[in-house]
This record gives C-alpha cells, structure tokens and sequence, in this order.
C-alpha cells in the first residue's frame, strides 16, 4: 500500500482514471480483481461483461461504485469499446478481468504516461524466456509467428502485444478511427496500429504477471480467427493506400 500511495503522488492532477474490464465468465474472480483495483485514486471501473452465462455481473455488482454492462456479443474487443464509449477520466485502459495485473501493476503504467501518448504492459520484453516457462512447444511457436506476423504487416515492433494491461491518455482515444475490423483477440494489435498512424507515441513496459489460480489462459483454439482478423484489417489498410 506504501508503494501505491507513492505512484499515487505523481497522479494527483488526474482528475479521473477509466478502468474498463471485458469479463466473459469470471465470477470466481472477478470481486477479488475489482477490490483490489479500487485502491487507485479517483479510479472509474466499468465492468463490461461479453456474452457471460454465468454470474460475473451480478457478482461485480456487489463491489461498491463499479459501473456493470452486459453485452452479447463475446468478443473482448467489443466489450473494450463499449467500455471506452461510457470512459469519463483523463486516463483511459483495460485490465484483463482475472487478475495477473493488479492495482500496482496499474499505477506503474500511468507514471508512464508522463513521457508518452499510450503505454502498454508486456509480459516478455527483456525477459522472453522467463516469459514461456511451462508453455507447451506449439504456444511458442504460434507466439513467436504471431508477433513476427504482426511486425511485417503492420510495422509493429512490441514483444508482446496481447498483454491486457494497456492505458492511454483521453485525448489519443477521441483521435483515432473508430470503426474496428478486428473485435476479438486481435482487437489489442489494430488498437496499437491506428495509435501508431494517428503518430502518438507507444511505450512498452515489462510487466511481470501475478499467479492466479485456476488461470486458463490463453487458449490456441483462438488462434486461427486472430490470425483472420488480423489478415482482414491488413488488406483492409492496403485498399485504403491505393
């Protein structure tokens, strides 16, 4: 707590910090995320829950002053602009629902954002190897393609571009596009390509996750409507050009 009321500090002019936080099925751990979220200062959390069946939003819900939506559709992307569209604060984010990036994680992010437009969380960056302990050869494999895809495309040169923790200033959300190809996964990777060509600046932060129970994480079932997605938007980019 020490720690958090010092990064406080350097946030005492923010008048308002929007946490959006897209949950699909979390109520086994969604009231602990939020509590320990609404340790920031003059923080706003708006939970939007995409196409839950469970009782994540009756469950965030209990958690005092947390705005709670409930959508339909289960992509997390479309929960994240939902979120941004009811975002009132200075700063604006997402966090991922289960967890791995608590209050403190937050606030190292936004001390960040002093010197920069947009700043996001990676999981990898100077520590790729520590990153991948555990996982499975495949997950390495389609990890490694993804980001080497995503850099030849879209000239994004982040270690990791998944990561759910990323912030930004109001200001760079109301410039950019927001008619969004990619709503699911990929939704993160579009986000950062529009920041980038609308010519705010993105800096990478090594995050490191937090252990969470019961964690799932990332499924490669996914994968194959990322990798769409992101093909969709591309040639989308390049029929802008012509």
């Amino acid at each position: 707590m020490q720690v958090l009321a010092e990064r406080s500090k350097k946030a005492k002019k923010i008048s308002k910090i929007s946490i959006i936080v897209p949950a699909y099925n979390e109520e086994g751990r969604i009231k602990k995320t939020l509590r320990d979220l609404r340790r920031i200062p003059n923080v706003e959390l708006i939970v939007v829950c995409n196409g839950c069946t469970d009782a994540t939003a009756d469950v965030a819900r209990t958690v005092k002053g947390v705005k709670v939506l409930e959508i339909e559709e289960k992509n997390k992307g479309t929960a994240v602009l939902h979120g941004f569209k009811l975002a009132q604060g200075e700063y604006i984010g997402f966090v991922d629902a289960d967890g791995v990036f608590g209050a403190e994680a937050v606030q190292r992010l936004l001390a960040e954002l002093a010197d920069a437009d947009c700043v996001i969380a990676s999981k990898r960056k100077g520590h790729y190897a520590r990153s991948f302990s555990g996982h499975s050869f495949s997950k390495r494999m389609a990890t490694k393609a993804w980001n080497r895809l995503v850099k030849f495309l879209l000239g994004l040169d982040f270690a990791d571009t998944q990561a759910g923790l990323k912030f930004m200033h109001s200001y760079v959300y109301d410039a950019i596009e927001k008619d969004f190809t990619c709503k699911g996964f990929a939704f993160d990777v579009e986000l950062l390509y529009k920041i980038k060509k609308t010519g705010y600046r993105i800096k990478e932060i090594y995050i490191p996750i937090k252990p969470v129970k019961d964690k799932v994480g990332f499924s490669l079932v996914y994968a194959p409507k990322m990798f769409k997605e992101l093909l969709t938007f591309w040639l989308s980019e390049k029929l802008k050009l012509r």
